[in-house]
């Protein structure tokens, strides 16, 4: 890397073999109690609203165990984390099903092949099982009827996939330490970039103009930001990110926020000796002129363990 020089972050592509079998078992273990819950609460509460949530509870919940079992399993490769997720979203909507048709059919197996449910799902088509308020002249059914569950079944895989995969997508790794950066810090105490010649550079991967930036202005409502992410458990590597910030309040007094990314979230070795100097002048640009009590903060609170 050269000095000054940003370089965006990319995962190295590796994972552990663990999570072939870890993911799909844990889609079973949980999918199929989750399944029956989410079939007798549909069943039992006949609101579409509150339906709608209980979709989505379904989905989050096996959303967010894909994204913390392929963070156990050191899964650095977008693509196989969303293969896994993707195959979590396929369990997920069988075991719904699963539960949808013990729910509403009297001594159906606790675990139903695909070709019993695939009968349910022919009976339901002609016959349905639930109508659209109380003058409706009768149950819900055929095509209709298909749409409600290719919607549902959406929505499941949706919420799998996109929040199973949000570490894999999101989140640098540090591959000497084999750590997650889960812990990130905002700054916002740079003055808004809006010099061409600086946004070129910074877009190009150069530090210089995050060095020779004067400080934001107390209260201006456009900024820079500098994000870190960092680990605790490791010292050597961390990750930077800069983005134009401006804030506005609208009709409802509510204050909004846009932002635009000037460098992609990139890589930086902390033990760099070239480095260590630029980094050590960048955060004596960010403290500058804070509160005498909040000069010498714990590290680990405000700045990534050994970093100048």
């Amino acid at each position: 890397m050269e000095t000054g020089t940003l370089r965006p972050y990319r995962h190295s592509g590796k994972f552990a073999p663990s999570a072939l079998i870890v993911l799909p078992l844990a889609a079973v273990l949980l999918g199929w109690p989750l399944g029956f819950a989410y079939g007798y609460l549909i069943k039992w509460i006949p609101f579409v609203y509150l339906n709608i949530l209980i979709t989505g509870c379904y989905g989050l919940a096996l959303g967010l165990a894909s994204d913390w079992l392929l963070r156990k399993c050191h899964v650095r490769n977008v693509g196989m984390a969303y293969l896994l997720a993707f195959l979590v979203g396929v369990l997920a909507n069988y075991f719904q099903w699963n539960g949808h048709v013990n729910a509403l059919f009297e001594q159906a197996p606790l675990v139903c092949r695909p070709r019993g449910i695939w009968g349910a799902m022919q009976f339901l088509y002609e016959h349905g099982s639930w109508s659209v308020g109380k003058y409706s002249k009768g149950n819900v059914t055929g095509l209709m009827l298909a749409g409600v569950w290719l919607a549902e079944a959406a929505g499941i895989m949706v919420a799998v996939v996109y929040f199973g995969t949000d570490s894999a997508r999101t989140m640098p790794y540090c591959e000497k330490n084999r750590v997650w950066l889960d812990e990130s810090k905002k700054y916002d105490t740079l003055a808004f970039f809006d010099d061409p010649a600086q946004l070129a550079a910074l877009a190009a991967g150069d530090i210089v103009p995050l060095i020779e930036s004067p400080r934001r202005e107390e209260g201006a409502p456009s900024f820079a930001r500098l994000t870190l992410r960092h680990s605790p458990k490791c010292d050597e590597f961390f990750t930077l990110m800069v983005e134009n910030v401006f804030r506005s309040t609208n009709k409802k007094g509510e204050v909004e926020e846009n932002t635009k990314a000037l460098t992609p979230t990139s890589s930086c070795p902390a033990r760099c000796g070239s480095w260590w100097s630029a980094l050590s002048r960048i955060r004596r640009l960010l403290t500058r002129g804070a509160p005498q009590a909040s000069r010498r903060p714990h590290r680990s609170r405000l700045w990534p363990d050994g970093l100048p």
